[in-house]
């Protein structure tokens, strides 16, 4: 962090490079609550200056051997303790006035943050909430009621939950759902995304008419009920290529 340089020296310096990740999980509501879900993430709580005691996103500076999707994977691997996720890049934090207490730049050495956002599986959030049991610093909160935060990222994290409420309903299924699912898991967290309830019978009318979104032949074992069906994500295929010959 250049040590050796003083407060106008270091204001003079290139910027240093960091990756922050934001990972969505869904954690059932009580039944009395008005949404299916509650949108949560995991924080890390700083344990020295600047803003010791308060909360900001996984991340760090980039290590030099890392690139920058590997960089937002293993953060994700340290938050979650998950393989196989690879966050997206979502934007690039890097104004002036980045810590929100200040009217003037900070007085270190500027730091340029690459956001990254993953939606996590809803059956693994219990792992990874396990991992921040045996982290003390490390914990999950419900986006609707978080703590003090560090630096700017409470404004990432607004920027994130905006990038989340324009996700389409197939990068949904596929991100938080198993290969099957019935329409009303995927409607319940299209409903906690969008903060409000969506009408069954059009959201119905919204898959049937769906390019990708496809009832199989299959349904839901273990119901009291008649059982729902089973839908899938079909995969789209590349274009097949003409050939053109140019004798």
């Amino acid at each position: 962090m250049h040590r050796w340089a003083n407060v106008t020296e270091r204001q003079n310096l290139q910027p240093e490079l960091a990756v922050s990740v934001i990972v969505f999980g869904f954690r059932k509501s009580q039944p009395t609550s008005p949404l299916p879900y509650r949108i949560v993430i995991p924080l890390v709580e700083r344990i020295r200056e600047p803003f010791r005691g308060r909360y900001a996103l996984p991340g760090g500076p980039l290590q030099p051997a890392l690139s920058l999707d590997e960089s937002a994977a293993l953060t994700f691997k340290n938050a979650a303790g998950l393989n196989g996720y690879q966050p997206e890049q979502m934007h690039t934090f890097g104004g002036l006035h980045r810590t929100p207490e200040q009217n003037e730049p900070s007085p270190g050495l500027r730091v340029v943050t690459v956001a990254y956002w993953s939606l996590l599986q809803v059956t693994d959030l219990d792992a990874g909430q396990q991992v921040a049991e045996s982290d003390p610093y490390l914990s999950w909160w419900d986006i609707d009621d978080l703590p003090d935060m560090a630096f700017d990222h409470r404004h990432i994290i607004d920027q994130a939950r905006e990038t989340l409420r324009n996700v389409q309903l197939e990068d949904l299924a596929q991100a938080s759902l198993p290969s099957k699912f019935v329409l009303a898991d995927l409607r319940e967290l299209a409903e906690t995304i969008q903060g409000h309830r969506l009408d069954p019978g059009n959201f119905q009318r919204t898959i049937k008419n769906h390019p990708r979104i496809k009832p199989t032949e299959e349904f839901l074992e273990g119901t009291k009920h008649r059982p729902p069906r089973l839908y899938t994500l079909e995969t789209t295929e590349a274009p097949e290529t003409t050939e053109v010959n140019h004798d």
